[in-house]
């Protein structure tokens, strides 16, 4: 994993860690200020997450809980391009 994609990945970790009075839902654009993501980047997270829900033409939120969990099974092992299972999620 390229050494930008893994400072944003530890960026976002942090940003979840401190937030414990986040909605379940957001609007795409509060996530790319919130996670500090590109729009294209975060869009392709929401939906490879399954987290993405179109409302109607126009409104579009993201389920903050998926999203998360995206991101935290995508861990990866110190001095490694290999990918740490979350051991939560193996249950």
């Amino acid at each position: 994993m390229r050494a930008e994609t893994e400072k944003t990945l530890n960026q976002l970790r942090k940003v979840m860690d401190e937030g414990d009075d986040i909605r379940k839902f957001i609007r795409p654009q509060e996530g790319i200020r919130i996670y500090s993501l590109s729009r294209t980047f975060f869009n392709e997270i929401a939906k490879e997450a399954g987290a993405m829900y179109k409302i109607g033409k126009k409104v579009v939120l993201v389920e903050v809980e998926p999203f998360e969990a995206y991101i935290r099974n995508h861990k990866v092992a110190p001095d490694s391009d290999e990918i740490i299972e979350d051991e939560e999620d193996e249950e």
